[in-house]
């Protein structure tokens, strides 16, 4: 289970993002996903993973996130 002190730095780090999550999370469903067929699946996790990258995630976990839905990473 995650310690007190990390869960309290990751509450600060959304208190001091969320104008961000707010956009991102806007970006996200105005992407239209619906199921069935399966519609904008890459370009979802396009979106997805260009916000990974701009935190500095390392591009072999985006991609080995994203390898799954067909997406290719930015």
């Amino acid at each position: 289970m995650a310690s007190q002190a990390v869960l309290r730095q990751v509450d600060r780090w959304i208190d001091a993002h969320k104008k961000d999550l707010v956009d991102l999370t806007c970006r996200l469903v105005s992407i239209d996903t619906t199921v069935p067929p399966g519609l904008n699946y890459p370009k979802i996790s396009q979106v997805l993973a260009r916000e990974l990258k701009d935190l500095g995630v390392m591009q072999d976990a985006i991609q080995g996130l994203f390898w799954v839905s067909g997406a290719s990473s930015p």
